[in-house]
């Protein structure tokens, strides 16, 4: 029926009704008249669209799950998602990497559901959870080592760890103190949100101020950049990942009668010794909301993911003991 006969068909139905209305003046007829009006509207095709039409509620907000933190375990994290969402389709992940302390103060603002840490929480963040009743879980991920690096071209390949930390503290200024070339020493270290940072400082300088004159790198990235570019730098980074752009140290760990060279295999059986967890954190509050993905989590394909990606499972015996 076309726009005009239904004009027409209206007309007389309402001269119809209107004449009926007069003489009975009942309101069965007003009841009757927008019967018709609905049942001349009604459009199956726009019923069907309504009730196919996605549902937007807070499932849908369930479904997107915060992480945020550490730069070392990003790369990681980024795979483990990946692997997860190919048969988890309705999950969707935010994912961001500005730094250990900056994950675990996201979680202690409710700002992100997980939190990536290269180094465990520390004890001033453990005591302000503490202090406001707030509960969080510590789950280790992995293992992973920290790696002193130099120029490729700098003659110095080994360092004991009393070196290094002389180096990093500010009391050897000059390669040739060290056997090497008569330069300065260039060291270049993370920024102090990295949990990178917080292992050497707290672990391996036993948290004596770094050295004053020390570049300060944002991201991993950048350290590399500086250390490939200075004959006389040297920094640190992750074992996992370490390249061929740079030089690893070999340390001693005895003052000098063995040095290490930090690979897989000395890594993995920890006589290479500046081993350290990767960690991630939530609160018991949010885990029915990330329950799905930490059981992925902590199942062997993601154990062989970690391994095929340069960290350390951790059902790795040694790391257990220890």
């Amino acid at each position: 029926m076309n726009r005009l006969s239904q004009l027409y068909f209206w007309i007389h139905l309402f001269k119809k009704v209107f004449f009926m209305f007069t003489k009975t003046k009942s309101f069965i007829f007003y009841a009757f008249l927008s019967l018709l009006f609905l049942a001349s509207c009604y459009q199956p095709e726009i019923a069907s669209s309504l009730a196919s039409a996605p549902i937007t509620d807070t499932i849908v907000a369930d479904k997107m799950i915060r992480v945020s933190g550490s730069t070392t375990i990003h790369p990681l994290m980024s795979k483990i998602i990946a692997h997860f969402t190919n048969t988890n389709q309705q999950y969707k992940f935010d994912i961001t990497s500005s730094g250990s302390k900056e994950g675990i103060a996201n979680l202690y603002n409710d700002a992100t559901d997980i939190a990536m840490s290269s180094h465990i929480i520390s004890a001033t963040e453990r005591s302000s959870f503490r202090t406001h009743n707030m509960e969080y879980v510590e789950f280790m991920l992995a293992g992973d080592a920290l790696v002193f690096i130099a120029n490729v071209n700098n003659p110095v390949k080994k360092l004991t760890n009393e070196q290094l930390v002389a180096i990093f503290t500010g009391k050897i200024h000059n390669w040739k103190e060290l056997g090497g070339e008569n330069s300065e020493i260039k060291i270049v270290s993370r920024d102090t949100n990295s949990g990178t940072y917080s292992f050497l400082k707290e672990e391996i300088l036993q948290s004596s101020p770094l050295y004053l004159k020390a570049k300060i790198a944002k991201s991993n990235d950048e350290l590399f950049k500086s250390v490939i570019n200075d004959r006389a730098s040297i920094g640190y980074t992750s074992f996992s990942t370490l390249d061929y752009s740079v030089e690893p140290m070999n340390v001693s760990f005895d003052q000098g009668k063995t040095y290490i060279n930090p690979r897989v295999e000395t890594v993995n059986n920890l006589t290479y010794k500046y081993f350290r967890g990767l960690y991630l954190y939530y609160k018991p509050s949010n885990y029915q909301k990330i329950k799905p993905f930490m059981d992925v989590v902590k199942t062997d394909t993601i154990k062989r993911i970690i391994k095929q990606n340069g960290y350390i499972p951790i059902n790795n015996t040694l790391i257990s003991k220890n």
